[in-house]
């Protein structure tokens, strides 16, 4: 899989950044939500797959390689509550030279994640799988946008434990169980 944008952020400088993306929030503080993204890029996924490379063109046609796949152990904030949760973006690469770490929307679709961009990105959300949290995502004036974050550290960005799967239902008695 291919990133053609990869060049252009690659380039930039910490000042032109800046210019670039308009939120003001660090790198390690948010990540750029891309439509046109294959792959979650991040300078910060906690790699568990060292040996998982994938190949990244840049707009002027150069090469590099990831290094390694994992999670991003993210810390986000629920709208209603105002409380932080913690939440592992899965199947991310590492790539030690980007500016922003990229989420790819297509790729958020397919592990259960939802959208909602309306009003002229001034209510443009994220559902978490499952409708169990919503997340406020930014618009920025540059028309990028931006999911806001924290970044769990030391102890605290250990993979979290898998969702409960669905709900089973036992019989009280032996004599009310069937084979």
């Amino acid at each position: 899989t291919q990133l053609k944008y990869l060049a252009l952020l690659n380039n930039y400088s910490h000042r032109h950044h800046y210019q670039l993306f308009s939120s003001q929030l660090t790198p390690n503080e948010s990540s750029v939500l891309d439509s046109g993204a294959a792959r979650h890029v991040s300078t910060r996924a906690c790699v568990t797959d060292p040996d998982s490379a994938t190949s990244l063109i840049g707009f002027d046609g150069s090469q590099k390689w990831t290094q390694g796949n994992g999670y991003l152990p993210l810390q986000l904030k629920e709208i209603s509550t105002d409380q932080p949760f913690d939440v592992d973006i899965t199947d991310v690469d590492y790539f030690d030279g980007l500016t922003r770490n990229i989420l790819s929307l297509g790729k958020l679709l397919r592990q259960g994640y939802s959208f909602v961009f309306q009003d002229h990105g001034r209510d443009c959300v994220m559902h978490t799988p499952g409708q169990r949290s919503t997340v406020k995502i930014e618009l920025g004036n540059d028309d990028i946008l931006i999911l806001p974050h924290g970044m769990r550290q030391g102890k605290d960005a250990d993979p979290l434990p898998p969702e409960p799967g669905g709900v089973c239902v036992v019989r009280r008695t032996l004599k009310e169980a069937t084979p």
